[in-house]
């Protein structure tokens, strides 16, 4: 049953207006027609089952019948990503949303490739494509991006545990997460030329653990995900 967003604030009983983006996606792909049943999703924790009165010109209308229930995951996970060229950072933003973490803090650092301005238009698509996979791995809660940092700011983000990923790391996440139940972990990935002895020494200083995904040397966007399902195998989630 596919999921869609609605406002929100609303509840059991109500009746909602989906946006016309929605509204297009359930007539004109889905084809979906009056008493469908449909799942929804504020974005921000809450999860309903509602069924489709209308669907017309004007859009499509749903009534909300019940509250379904959301498990949380252990522990609220931050994914500080170097900023990646192109399809790679959006690839990253999209098995992120699949893989239940909560935010991801691109940033950029002395070695990094992608370079970045102030791009509005870049970063609506970013949280789109976030969204996009949020609903679609049924999420009550979606996936936040935010605007690309300076490394040294990330630095400063504040966590329970703070991991940094490094391919010349040490131990390995099970020896460090055994036993441990963060309610905020920030997971460090650097970008496509990696980050210095420097950056890594600066991470260090601000609290960061340097751990190891293994001995090969994985692309930047193959360690976010490795580095995620790890985490959250680790803390109970799978």
């Amino acid at each position: 049953m596919p999921q869609f967003l609605i406002p929100a604030g609303k509840k059991a009983g109500d009746s909602v207006n989906l946006s016309p983006e929605e509204s297009r996606h359930l007539a004109k792909v889905l084809r979906a027609k009056a008493g469908d049943r449909v799942k929804l999703t504020d974005g921000s924790g809450s999860l309903f089952r509602g069924r489709i009165t209308a669907v017309s010109p004007r859009g499509v209308t749903v009534a909300i019948e019940e509250a379904s229930a959301s498990k949380s995951p252990n522990g609220r996970i931050l994914l500080a990503q170097g900023l990646l060229k192109g399809e790679k950072m959006e690839f990253v933003l999209q098995k992120a949303a699949e893989l239940g973490a909560a935010e991801v803090l691109p940033f950029t650092s002395s070695r990094t490739v992608a370079a970045w301005k102030k791009e509005p238009r870049k970063l609506q698509r970013w949280q789109k494509i976030a969204e996009g996979a949020s609903k679609q791995s049924g999420r009550a809660t979606h996936l936040k991006v935010t605007e690309p940092a300076p490394f040294a700011q990330v630095l400063k983000t504040e966590a329970d545990d703070k991991i940094l990923f490094w391919e010349e790391g040490g131990p390995s996440p099970k020896e460090f997460l055994v036993g441990r139940r963060p309610d905020r972990i920030v997971i460090l990935i650097g970008p496509e030329g990696g980050l210095s002895q420097e950056e890594v020494d600066q991470a260090f200083a601000a609290g960061f653990v340097v751990l190891s995904l293994g001995p090969l040397t994985l692309r930047a966007e193959t360690a976010a995900m490795t580095a995620l399902a790890i985490v959250n195998y680790e803390l109970g989630n799978f």
